[in-house]
């Protein structure tokens, strides 16, 4: 099986980035139980891929849990503000 994830990005806490899509929102702990459940979900033969924004804590976490990180560049299209827009650093998260 293979499993691609596309949460919200990671926000650090001075972020004002919009996370709040459900009314728990989506903060860095559920972040967390995502790279976990990655973690877990090799052994049963899950290969999973995640992007998510490239922050200190994102690659501290995934590398804490042997996952593989790989940084990219890709062009963001959709902002509040058009300043906002344009290229951006990712990391893609594999537990393969």
């Amino acid at each position: 099986d293979f499993v691609y994830l596309d949460p919200p990005d990671f926000q650090g806490p001075d972020s004002r980035e919009f996370v709040r899509y459900t009314s728990a929102g989506f903060g860095a702990q559920t972040h967390y139980d995502l790279l976990n459940w990655m973690a877990t979900s090799a052994s049963d033969g899950i290969r999973v891929l995640m992007s998510n924004s490239s922050t200190r804590e994102i690659i501290h976490h995934s590398d804490a849990l042997g996952l593989r990180t790989d940084k990219v560049m890709r062009h963001r299209r959709m902002a509040a503000s058009t300043l906002s827009r344009g290229p951006v650093e990712e990391v893609l998260i594999a537990n393969y």
